[in-house]
């Protein structure tokens, strides 16, 4: 009997055993590529990272290193208990002394894995930045090669690399070979680091490899500062800025790390930049934190993108090099949003690799100067600017649902298309896209400070640049039609743009100079012009939130309560007025700081020489930017004047009568600048906003005039209106088709004013019935 029972027992065991390890491949799906980590079912604890062995307390890893007490204070999680054989291979290591982690290479916790980060080492997009420890050169103690493991830019590489039906819109089960997740098959075969898209100068190079000091932030335990990573350049991933009212709370966020699973894929990962502080004044500072999302879309949308970008290839690949060329010698100067180098160099190795509306941007702008470019064929081009236009946009909107920087920048430039011929209000499209360049920004995080965020140098100067482009953005197009902005005071916290800001990256390696001008690498004016139209923006927003704010009328919304903000602060008309003032003496202290540079006339010493073989320099770029501060100026002196009545007309103590003589005498400045604008400040590039902010000018010519008590005053006006008439008269003679819509608008409404001037000139007493200067448009 008992012999007849052996093999039945026999039996019996193997088919426990089996079980057993059915049960043990069903529980544990994926390993680990560390000697160190989580512990398997049922296995013996595996040693602790140093940390925590330190510290006694539990060293908890659900799938990689680091640990959870790691992650969230941004140590590095290594274990000196195990060192590896010569190779790259984890599990040919084995134990050695704890002695020997000082001679151990720095390793730094990376983007989703370890990093073992190589004597200067460093990357422009921030990936890998610091310096190793030099190592013994015992055998003992000789570094260790150790894999790279991946993290969720390895999953977006994986799954990008996949056709779309394996995408998670299908079942989960076809994710699984052998029972094995796909993140097994990654922990085993990691991919390579996103490659470098701009090579980093020596001085480059060293701002990007030591992150910002930070004197009120809070340092680790162990001295390490947080690892360095990149908000850009992660190829299938985006970036999407987690704000205070978040699904999650930043403080919870900043103790407890987790990634949003889709069935067996990773969908989404928070990511820490910046730790949170107390500044000196006791103010605490949150975590800032982003999502960095896996990228899938709806396969109809990658269509539609693709053939838009194949369009935009087709019309302008036969001369794109020129019209790159054309964008950074005409429309750059003014409009300096592009990342001049890191554009240029993937243009050069794949520009297919940039957003197709980014390049039909720059395409569609360069066009528009296409007969002064000596290497272009034909006075102009084959194809008018909105054939490219509108295949940008078609595509923006789809590559909005993962916007970036290089998108952000796309959605500044297609602000400043050509208006249409038929237009003489600016239309309300300018608004509508400027709202959503906006909501980009904000998208992306771009409105608050970077300065401390553990990313990139490179990549806090382009952020800070870019939301200060989105806020002149949006403060000259909400005068087009006189909204209020989309953005206050308390939206934002992105430090004051800087010279050093702008000028990181406006000189480009000598390979890529046949796309600027030979003089152009030195050139400073591009950085000073911009940063003063970013501070004459901030001076005319200050103008918006003082004086031209929505009216309350002070009624409930609804029964018990009402809907409007109880915080928004109510001005009284003294302190307005002194607002007012400071405004004004802020506008004076502008014009008398500017640089020679940015003069109008430019100076002669100031004037580049023309490259041979080229046309003429496009004058000085600087006549945007002093139609902006006329434009300013008419602002603060309509909110002083104010209120323009009959009987403040008629009253000498009125605002409008104490401050008439000052605004016409400081107003004739623009009649002056009109007469110094020539043919090529005529013919440059101005941008869109530049018809509104002449018609502001040109109707507060009109408003001198209507609202001019003595004879004197009235006189005075009309000459001034006179002379602005005949400068308009003699640029329509000069401006090409481009420029003639930019002064057709506040021509009409010239001409309108010179019809019935003579009827208002032959009543001008005091008592008559007032016009206003939208009487004079059309």
């Amino acid at each position: 009997m008992s012999s007849s029972s052996s093999p039945s027992a026999g039996d019996a065991a193997a088919a426990a055993a089996a079980a057993s390890s059915r049960l043990e491949q069903q529980r544990r799906k994926f390993t680990i590529q560390s000697e160190f980590g989580a512990r398997a079912w049922r296995s013996r604890k595996q040693r602790p990272c140093d940390t925590c062995r330190k510290r006694k307390t539990a060293c908890v890893i659900k799938l990689a290193p680091p640990c959870a007490f790691c992650r969230t204070r941004g140590l590095p999680c290594v274990s000196s208990g195990i060192v590896g054989a010569s190779g790259d291979d984890p599990s040919s290591s084995t134990s050695t002394p704890d002695s020997a982690i000082k001679d151990e290479p720095a390793f730094r916790s990376g983007s989703g894995g370890f990093v073992k980060e190589e004597p200067g080492a460093g990357s422009i997009n921030g990936s890998v930045t610091a310096a190793s420890t030099p190592a013994a050169s015992t055998p003992a103690a000789s570094p260790v090669s150790y894999a790279r493991l991946p993290g969720i830019e390895s999953v977006s590489r994986h799954l990008a690399s996949r056709p779309p039906s394996a995408h998670h819109h299908g079942s989960p089960d076809n994710e699984m070979t052998h029972g094995m997740s796909p993140v097994y098959h990654l922990l085993n075969h990691p991919a390579p680091p996103p490659p470098f898209h701009h090579p980093p100068t020596p001085t480059a190079a060293a701002a990007v490899s030591s992150p910002a000091p930070s004197s009120s932030g809070p340092s680790s335990s162990m001295g390490a500062p947080p690892p360095i990573r990149t908000l850009e350049d992660a190829p299938g991933r985006t970036s999407h800025s987690m704000g205070p009212a978040a699904e999650q709370d930043a403080l919870l966020l900043d103790s407890f790390r987790s990634v949003i699973m889709n069935g067996h894929e990773i969908d989404a990962e928070f990511v820490q930049v910046f730790p949170g502080t107390t500044s000196r004044h006791g103010i605490p500072r949150p975590p800032v934190h982003f999502c960095f999302i896996v990228d899938e879309f709806f396969p109809h949308d990658d269509r539609v993108k693709q053939e838009c970008s194949d369009a935009i290839e087709a019309l302008a690949a036969p001369h794109a090099d020129a019209l790159v060329r054309a964008y950074f010698r005409h429309v750059h100067p003014v409009l300096p949003v592009v990342s001049k180098g890191r554009f240029l160099r993937r243009y050069v190795d794949d520009r297919r690799q940039m957003p197709a509306s980014l390049r039909g941007a720059v395409y569609a702008l360069a066009c528009l100067f296409w007969d002064r470019e000596p290497s272009l064929p034909g006075s102009r081009a084959p194809y008018e600017q909105h054939e490219l236009a509108d295949l940008a946009l078609t595509s923006l909107q789809r590559e909005l649902d993962s916007p970036n920087l290089d998108k952000m920048q796309a959605s500044l430039l297609l602000l400043h298309l050509k208006p249409n011929d038929v237009d003489s209000v600016e239309h309300p499209r300018t608004w509508t896209q400027t709202a959503q360049a906006v909501a980009c920004a904000q998208m992306i995080g771009l409105h608050q400070d970077p300065d401390q965020w553990s990313i990139p140098s490179w990549e806090k100067k382009l952020r800070k640049k870019l939301w200060w482009a989105t806020f002149a953005a949006d403060v000259w197009s909400s005068l087009c039609h006189g909204n209020p902005p989309h953005v206050y005071p308390s939206s934002y916290s992105t430090s004051p743009l800087t010279a050093d800001d702008m000028w990181f990256d406006e000189e480009v390696a000598p390979d890529l100079h046949r796309f600027v001008d030979p003089d152009d690498t030195a050139r400073l004016f591009i950085g000073a012009r911009f940063v003063e139209h970013i501070k004459m923006a901030v001076l005319a927003r200050d103008v918006l939130a003082t004086a031209f704010e929505t009216p309350q009328n002070g009624h409930n919304g609804g029964s018990g309560g009402s809907f409007s903000s109880t915080h928004r602060p109510y001005r009284e008309p003294d302190h307005a007025q002194h607002a007012l003032r400071d405004l004004r003496l802020g506008l004076k202290r502008w014009q008398q700081m500017l640089p020679q540079c940015l003069g109008m006339p430019l100076p002669v010493h100031h004037q580049l020489p023309s490259p041979a073989g080229m046309p003429p320099a496009p004058a000085s770029n600087n006549a945007p930017l002093h139609l902006s501060y006329y434009a300013s100026q008419a602002l603060v002196y309509r909110a002083l004047m104010s209120p323009a009545t009959k009987a403040a007309r008629a009253d000498p103590s009125s605002n409008l009568r104490r401050w008439f003589r000052d605004a016409r005498g400081e107003f004739a400045g623009f009649a002056t600048f009109m007469t110094q604008v020539g043919a090529a400040d005529l013919n440059g590039f101005w941008g869109r906003h530049g018809r509104s902010q002449l018609i502001l000018c040109g109707n507060f010519l009109v408003y001198l005039f209507l609202l001019a008590h003595e004879r004197e005053d009235v006189q005075a006006a009309f000459r001034l209106i006179e002379s602005f008439h005949e400068s308009l008269a003699r640029l329509e003679g000069l401006a090409d088709s481009t420029a003639r819509l930019l002064i057709r608008p506040v021509a009409l409404r010239m001409n309108s004013f010179f019809v019935q001037a003579p009827d208002l000139m032959r009543n001008p007493a005091p008592g008559a019935e007032m016009s206003t200067p939208d009487s004079f448009t059309t």
